[in-house]
């Protein structure tokens, strides 16, 4: 099955199996989804592989970030998801954060998303940091770029600078916007990335057992796709659990079926406890509804009021108790951020 996988899965399948059970990368079969038809429980159990030490990770969950914490404590929480910018000053994305200090819980700050080059994402945590911002912050760490030894890395740079959430994820297929030539690297899966990220902080160790000291507190969340095969990933949010994810970032919502989906991570016995942040999407044109057509195979129409229709989205999915938080995304374009922190204070 790995060797059947263009990303080269071990704990399979990713999240870029469509509802039919296709690949996101060329439209094969995933073959992990065979294992619905014999074995599903066997999506269930994290596979490590070699190259890694086996310690136990407690399901025993901390709030160690004031993120989690809040939400541990029953308040809800709302994230800006920024886009670190191609510029190397980085004042356009001071220009997008700036309405939101003070405003937000926290910052989401993505990973070269869809393949497309941008400044590092823990270099953008520490010029937020360096400019004021106090707000916690949460970096993605995708598996596309980089090895086990350079994700390792990256996450203790983001520790010195102060990053207490980090978002696990396997990663897009580059695509075009990375170029024909770029070679995906996909080391390691979100399910070994999480296991990796735990034995950092809980037993102060890298993955082959090397002693890493003093490595400051944070936590580690995983996400899910309900536009895919709903039942695996079901399955593999437990196989995350397993490995020690703390709490759950949905990718974008656009219809209320997907989001009555996540209810089940709230029935699921060993998946109840983990808070859950809903990802909202604002969709501002065209070129924004045909790529979520195109990505996540929904029907959907251009509105003439982008902000309303967000609002309007932010109010019904914060009615519903098992949301714990909204991460809205909105494509970093600056002008749109003072009207959605506008609706974010009217909504908190």
């Amino acid at each position: 099955m790995q060797e059947g996988c263009p990303k080269n899965m071990v704990n399979g399948p990713c999240g870029g199996v469509d509802s039919n059970g296709k690949c996101e990368v060329d439209g094969r079969p995933c073959p992990y989804t065979e294992l619905l038809k014999g074995k599903p429980e066997v999506l269930e159990t994290p596979i490590l592989g070699p190259g890694f030490i086996y310690k136990d990770v407690s399901l025993e969950i901390k709030g160690y970030s004031e993120l989690l914490g809040k939400m541990l404590n029953g308040q809800k929480v709302f994230l800006i998801e920024l886009e670190p910018s191609r510029r190397g000053h980085g004042l356009r994305f001071l220009d997008q954060a700036r309405p939101f200090k003070g405003v937000v819980d926290g910052f989401s700050i993505t990973d070269n998303p869809l393949g497309r080059v941008q400044t590092d994402p823990v270099a953008a945590a520490g010029y937020l940091r360096v400019n004021g911002f106090t707000e916690d912050i949460m970096v993605h760490l995708s598996c596309k770029d980089r090895n086990r030894a350079s994700l390792t890395s990256t996450a203790l740079g983001g520790l010195w600078l102060g990053v207490k959430n980090y978002l696990a994820l396997t990663g897009d297929w580059p695509g075009f916007m990375a170029g024909p030539h770029v070679k995906p690297v996909f080391d390691l899966d979100s399910v070994r990335l999480i296991y990796m990220l735990r034995l950092l902080r809980d037993y102060e160790l890298d993955y082959m057992g090397g002693k890493v000291k003093e490595v400051p507190e944070f936590n580690i969340a995983g996400a899910t796709n309900p536009y895919s095969l709903w039942e695996i990933e079901l399955r593999k949010l437990r196989a995350k659990r397993r490995a020690g994810m703390e709490f759950i970032v949905s990718q974008p919502l656009f219809s209320d079926e997907a989001v009555r989906k996540l209810k089940d991570i709230k029935n699921d016995p060993l998946l109840r406890n983990l808070p859950v942040i809903a990802t909202v999407m604002l969709m501002r044109n065209r070129w924004d509804v045909d790529i979520v057509r195109k990505h996540f195979h929904v029907n959907l129409h251009e509105n003439p009021d982008p902000l309303e229709e967000l609002e309007n989205r932010i109010n019904n999915i914060l009615s519903i108790d098992y949301v714990n938080g909204i991460l809205i995304v909105f494509s970093g374009d600056w002008n749109y951020a003072e009207g959605i922190a506008s609706i974010v204070k009217r909504c908190k």
